[in-house]
């Protein structure tokens, strides 16, 4: 299958239709209409799987609407056209490869009905505009998404929910990434009382200050246009006013919220962690911290699975250093108590299976697939794609610095990672979820020894910005001697460094690590301070974690 993007359409010199013509980013060419199609270098060719139609849809001509006062080539532009022999009118919806994919048919007495793949389809409209731009007007039907397109005669971004008002906001979620690469998203719902609660609705899913809601003198856009009231059309879109909550409130109104009970946070996997710092919440953020090669990756895959095992909750993974694949079986591998990325390391099948089941087969994990650095403004519609759209409560980010790391040499990676942590504040207090994120240190300890040789760590030797210690709710330190002799070198001590929520730090228990199992367990000694030279385990402890 061919792995070119679609880029625009444009008119056809095999039929002459105004519009077919879809341009990919090879060269290619392909007529949706008269199925013409030419290779990336001009020559005539046979459709690829990327440019044929995977449907079969019903034709139609672009007429222009009179009853609608809508010209011809406004329709044609958004493929509306009419079947004179159904006596319907079809919007014809695509898909990201820019293929008609899906066909919503209007026959007279309002009836609608679809034809094709809807549930793969853009947003009526969506294929015709690129990413990005100062505005994209949003409508709550095709004929109103046509009046307000020919208002601003075809040049500027206007689309169209496909399912109406009460399913506006579900809808708009697959298209979160698009809607935020705009300066400015204006709904231009009805103007009744479903229309502008959907429009409420949708726009809280955007970025504060994105969403602004036009309000109309008549019932809908189509409507202004009959009335020969195009003008004021723009003008509702350009006095369109923000949606921003203004956060001010008496404090008298408070009563409720403050006597609401308190309780425990969602538990962690360990006890003495958990009773340090009462649990994970949302709106939170936690940040682990260790030297390079202490295991602090291994914490976070084991806080995921806890929350998705013993919570049913959904968790969105973004791990900038490995594969999905990776990432996916140190998951499972946490349920099958087997390192299964380790060579020789066998499992039986239904036992592997079992622990697909139990962890990515339950579909509470969505991963980001990606390796490396990776824009500010790329990552955030990610997390909030994640948690609106795949509903996740909490986020896991390994790691923070690799965020900005390959963007260093452009602007001072201390600013970018400022800017990143405050962000991603913002954003875990508005959409209310738990976000995890694991820092590196800067090089040396404390108390002079190496954080690699389980030297102490302090909030001084977070690495990068002092916003990370500064917006962070939770900072839990990992502080383990890989150098040691025998079981020492498994043993890791959890330091809370910063406890927003009760102010309570310090010591927060010693962790296993079991060569065999991959799992992290509580360890109790008398001597669990000794970092270089517990004591030994006994024949138990070894029996049950390795």
């Amino acid at each position: 299958m061919s792995s070119s993007g679609f880029l625009r359409h444009e008119n056809c010199p095999a039929c002459g239709s105004s519009d077919a013509l879809g341009v990919f980013d090879d060269g290619h060419t392909h007529c949706f209409s008269c199925n013409a199609h030419t290779n990336g270098d001009g020559s005539p060719g046979s459709p690829s799987d990327d440019s044929a139609p995977v449907v079969a849809l019903l034709p139609g001509e672009p007429i222009a609407i009179p009853a609608r006062r809508l010209m011809q080539a406004t329709c044609a532009k958004y493929r509306y056209t009419v079947n004179e022999e159904k006596n319907a009118q079809l919007a014809t919806y695509f898909d990201h490869q820019g293929r008609p994919i899906a066909q919503k048919v209007r026959t007279p007495g309002k009836n609608f009905r679809w034809t094709g793949e809807p549930k793969k389809a853009l947003l009526f409209g969506q294929q015709l505009w690129g990413q990005g731009g100062d505005r994209v007007v949003i409508t709550e039907g095709e004929i109103d998404a046509l009046s307000v397109a020919q208002v601003f005669n075809l040049k500027w971004p206007v689309v169209s929910i496909p399912n109406g008002a009460q399913a506006a906001r579900k809808d708009l979620e697959k298209h979160l990434e698009w809607l935020e690469s705009f300066k400015k998203v204006v709904f231009m719902f009805d103007n009744d009382e479903h229309g502008q609660k959907a429009a409420a609705a949708c726009a809280e899913l955007l970025s504060p200050g994105k969403a602004h809601i036009a309000q109309l003198p008549l019932k809908d856009p189509n409507e202004m246009l009959q009335a020969e009231r195009g003008e004021e059309i723009a003008r509702c879109v350009y006095e369109a006013k923000v949606l921003r909550p203004d956060g001010i409130v008496n404090g008298s109104a408070l009563w409720d919220v403050v006597t609401r009970k308190l309780e425990h946070g969602v538990s962690y996997p360990w006890a003495s962690l958990d009773q340090k710092v009462y649990g994970m919440r949302t709106a939170e953020i936690v940040c682990w911290c260790a030297g390079t090669g202490i295991g602090k990756s291994q914490f976070v895959r084991e806080v995921a699975y806890h929350l998705v095992t013993q919570h049913q909750q959904r968790v969105g993974i973004i791990a900038l250093e490995e594969s999905v694949r990776d990432t996916g079986l140190g998951q499972m591998s946490l349920a099958a108590n087997a390192r299964l990325h380790l060579p020789g390391v066998q499992v039986a099948a239904p036992d592997f299976r079992a622990a697909f089941d139990a962890t990515l087969g339950t579909g509470r994990y969505v991963l980001y697939d990606h390796f490396g650095s990776v824009e500010a403004a790329t990552l955030l519609p990610k997390i909030r794609y994640m948690v609106l759209a795949e509903k996740c409560k909490w986020i896991v980010l390994d790691h923070i610095s690799i965020v900005v790391s390959g963007f260093a040499a452009e602007g001072d990676e201390r600013k970018r990672i400022d800017e990143l942590m405050t962000k991603l504040r913002q954003l875990a207090q508005e959409l209310d979820f738990g976000l995890h994120i694991v820092s590196h240190l800067r090089r040396g300890g404390a108390d002079s020894k190496a954080h690699e040789e389980g030297g102490r760590v302090t909030l001084a030797d977070l690495r990068g910005s002092g916003a990370i210690a500064q917006v962070s709710n939770i900072i839990v330190a990992v502080e383990r001697n890989p150098q040691s002799v025998g079981d020492a070198k498994n043993r890791s001590k959890l330091r809370v460094l910063k406890n927003r929520f009760s102010g309570d730090q310090g010591d927060a228990g010693t962790l296993i690590f079991g060569n065999k199992t991959g799992r992290l367990t509580e360890f109790f000694s008398e001597d669990d301070d000794t970092m270089s030279s517990p004591e030994p385990l006994t024949e138990d402890t070894k029996k049950e974690d390795f």
